[in-house]
C-alpha cells in the first residue's frame, strides 16, 4: 500500500477529530448532572444528553480507529448543527462567535464524504 500526502492528511484529521470527540463525550458522561442542567437551560430534553454523549464518545473512538468513519462524521455534523443552532446562533449570526464549531462541523462533513483513507483497517476503506 502506497501512502500519499492526502492519506496522511486524512489520517491526521481523523485522529484529532477522534480525540476531540472522545474528550467531549467522556466529559458529558462524567458530568451528567451539570450537562443535563445546561441542556435544560437551553430548553432541551435531558435524554438528548445521552444521545449526544454517545455519538461523541463512540463516534470519536470509531473515528480514531478509522472504522465507520462516514457514520461518525454524519453524527458529528448533526450534533454540531445542534450546537450552532441552539447554543450560539441566538447570540449572534450563524457564523459569529463559533468558528471552532464550524471548523469541526466541516472537518466532520469532509470525512463523512471521503471516508477514513488508506491508513485505516482494510475492511473499513472505500473502494
Amino acid at each position: 500500500m502506497k501512502v500519499n500526502r492526502h492519506d496522511i492528511g486524512t489520517f491526521l484529521l481523523r485522529i484529532i477529530l477522534g480525540i476531540i470527540f472522545i474528550d467531549e463525550g467522556y466529559t458529558k458522561f462524567t458530568n451528567l448532572s451539570m450537562t443535563m442542567g445546561f441542556f435544560g437551560h437551553l430548553g432541551l430534553p435531558a435524554f438528548l444528553v445521552y444521545i449526544v454523549a454517545f455519538i461523541e464518545l463512540v463516534g470519536g473512538i470509531a473515528m480514531l480507529l478509522g472504522i465507520f468513519t462516514e457514520y461518525a462524521g454524519i453524527g458529528f455534523v448533526v450534533v454540531l448543527l445542534g450546537v450552532v443552532l441552539t447554543v450560539h446562533s441566538p447570540h449572534g449570526g450563524f457564523l459569529w462567535g463559533h468558528q471552532y464549531e464550524m471548523t469541526l462541523l466541516f472537518a466532520s462533513l469532509a470525512l463523512a464524504l471521503i471516508g477514513p483513507g488508506k491508513i485505516a483497517p482494510k475492511w473499513a476503506r472505500k473502494g
